[in-house]
């Protein structure tokens, strides 16, 4: 099914993915972006670790398949490797604390009902997302053999528009989020420092380029951070991934 949406839809991938939630059904929804391309076994592998009733969202691993388009697409190639090889793999070993991508990924449909489907206010509604299952008591499992592969950009210029982007957004996360991180208990004292450290990271580093005005907290947010805590729950969810560095032919 094609949803059309009207030309006065509020912009955004945020609001795009909460006017096709209605449309889908089942318990979990499969997230890819328009230029992805799943491998014959990605969803498969992908829905798997659902069979755990405290994981709430699944996150693949994205390959770039354009590496060879240019010097930007080849970093961003590098990047991606890196980043889900070795930081999603040594998040999910070390802490059992991946985070959901926003792309290559699922998510159970009751989570999305209970903390308030994705948030339109937000630049990095994956991360958002993130820190909300975090802090309503579920897991995000990291699925290294889902592998869907997608397009880099080849310029400076989207390159840096793509990053800016993204650093903004995990600024504002940090800032909505990071008081019900710390006084959450659900999350451990190692917990709160891995989930809030990348995001700290990113506010000092680009606290010369944005404004310093806390921004306000949504009606969307608020649901999340205004729930009461219950007890802590384990993190230990079976593991489903293994090291692996293959990935598709013309990578």
């Amino acid at each position: 099914t094609v949803l059309r949406r009207s030309a006065r839809a509020r912009a955004g991938k945020s609001a795009a993915l909460n006017d096709a939630l209605p449309q889908a059904s089942g318990e979990v929804v499969v997230v890819f972006d328009a230029d992805h391309q799943p491998t014959s076994t990605c969803l498969r592998a992908l829905v798997a670790p659902f069979a755990d009733p405290r994981v709430a969202a699944a996150q693949g691993r994205c390959v770039v398949r354009n590496a060879s388009d240019g010097l930007i697409a080849r970093i961003v190639a590098i990047d991606y490797f890196c980043g889900y090889l070795v930081t999603l793999t040594g998040r999910a070993r070390m802490y059992g604390l991946p985070a959901y991508g926003g792309a290559n990924c699922a998510v159970r449909r009751t989570v999305l009902d209970e903390v308030g489907w994705w948030n339109v206010e937000s630049v990095t509604e994956d991360t958002d997302l993130s820190l909300r299952v975090w802090l309503a008591g579920y897991r995000i499992a990291y699925v290294e053999q889902a592998v869907a592969t997608e397009l880099a950009v080849t310029d400076l210029r989207a390159f840096y528009r793509q990053r800016y982007r993204w650093a903004r957004g995990h600024q504002t996360v940090c800032r909505t989020y990071r008081r019900a991180v710390l006084h959450s208990n659900r999350l451990s004292w190692s917990h709160k420092f891995e989930a809030m450290l990348g995001d700290a990271l990113t506010d000092y580093s680009i606290k010369r380029f944005t404004e310093r005005k806390r921004q306000p907290v949504s009606s969307e947010m608020s649901r999340v951070l205004s729930l009461t805590p219950t007890k802590p729950v384990a993190c230990n969810y079976p593991r489903y991934f293994s090291l692996s560095t293959d990935v598709p032919a013309r990578v």
